[in-house]
């Protein structure tokens, strides 16, 4: 689901995708948290690095950055 939320986040989703993450946000609290940690992250990194954004290395990024926060709770 992950690669699917960065697709989503930064507009690259098709229309069954984006209903397929609208739906699975829906489904969960903790859903809805990883959603909101990603598009954090992915919003953050644009304000770190104002250049163009590699999309691999934005995923990595969001991955490490949902593990540190799960860390702290």
């Amino acid at each position: 689901m992950h690669r699917l939320l960065v697709k989503y986040i930064t507009k690259q989703a098709t229309e069954s995708e984006y209903l397929e993450v609208k739906a699975w946000i829906r489904e969960s609290e903790e859903n809805k948290l990883v959603y909101i940690q990603m598009y954090e992250a992915w919003h953050e990194s644009l304000v770190a690095n104002k250049e163009v954004v590699n999309a691999d290395a934005a995923y990595d990024l969001f991955l490490n950055n949902i593990k540190r926060s799960k860390a702290e709770y």
